[in-house]
């Protein structure tokens, strides 16, 4: 089931910001279609970052979303290239450990922004991901990520089960 290992370069040269502020063109887009006519009827008073990401949301243009997907469309061909064969690509799930308890907003927020630059491969290239808290960090769950073509994600749990031991 697991075979002989290969480092490869996932966004084959690639700043994984662009990614990650390519996948905030359709989440924050998602985000206002999702949520505009109830903003707009009752004005509520939202967050920080929520009232911001709603705001940037309501920004983003028809053109804007083409752009995107053509640029969407290299993401996918690329992580094609590299998971073909069944091939499993091995990310971290997280950039660090998860914010402590108690740590305030701002460390949260800051996580969630670097995690963009590693969680949003599968969702921009339409592919299934788990991860697995293989590993301890200070005493806290660090995970691995494990990312298969569309339709592999049988492959995933079996690799799952046969990790897990």
């Amino acid at each position: 089931l697991l075979g002989r290992p290969e480092t490869v370069e996932m966004a084959d040269g690639a700043d994984l910001q662009e990614w990650s502020d390519l996948i905030a063109v359709y989440r924050e887009s998602e985000g206002w279609c999702s949520h505009r006519e109830w903003i707009e009827r009752v004005n509520p008073t939202l967050s920080g970052n929520g009232g911001r990401r709603m705001r940037m949301g309501a920004e983003i243009s028809d053109a804007d979303i083409a752009a995107a997907d053509i640029r969407r469309d290299a993401v996918r061909s690329r992580m094609a290239a590299l998971l073909a064969g069944g091939a499993v690509l091995a990310v971290p799930a997280a950039p660090c450990i998860a914010p402590l308890r108690g740590g305030g907003a701002e460390s949260h927020w800051q996580v969630v922004g670097r995690n963009g630059h590693i969680n949003a491969v599968s969702p921009l290239a339409g592919l299934p991901q788990i991860s697995l808290p293989l590993a301890r960090v200070g005493g806290v769950p660090m995970g691995l990520g494990l990312i298969a073509a569309a339709g592999n994600d049988e492959l995933l749990l079996d690799i799952a089960v046969e990790l897990g031991g």
